[in-house]
């Protein structure tokens, strides 16, 4: 019982936490997001959405070897999350590594067919 309680605490304080750095990542607060990423990464190292995310402000900080090597671990924790697929291909993008970019837009659609933005992206 103690178990599934910590568990239940665990979530609710990860959660809590993402949505902390995801205002800070939407309000440009990037060294603020970055912190906040950090510290669940030392709780929950394979956490997908904390790869991601973190992966996304090393992107607009303009770190793309960070970014990428992040993106990567999210993806390989979850291989069914398009907007992994997404950003790791905006990067390759910015790195003129098109034809890796268009194969994780590819793979990004066949998760979510109905998403804009990676349509936008396969057009460039």
């Amino acid at each position: 019982m103690d178990n599934e309680l910590g568990s239940d605490l665990d979530k609710a304080w990860l959660s809590q936490e993402l949505a902390i750095a995801m205002e800070y990542y939407k309000s440009l607060d990037l060294p603020k997001a970055e912190n906040t990423l950090n510290k669940i990464l030392e709780y929950f190292p394979d956490d997908p959405n904390a790869l991601h995310l973190l992966g996304v402000v090393f992107k607009e900080s303009g770190d793309m070897d960070k970014s990428s090597a992040l993106l990567e671990s999210s993806i390989n924790v979850d291989s069914a999350n398009f907007s992994s697929l997404l950003n790791l291909g905006k990067v390759y993008l910015l790195t003129k590594k098109v034809e890796k970019a268009s194969l994780l837009f590819k793979k990004s659609l066949n998760l979510n067919r109905a998403n804009a933005d990676t349509w936008f992206c396969l057009a460039e």
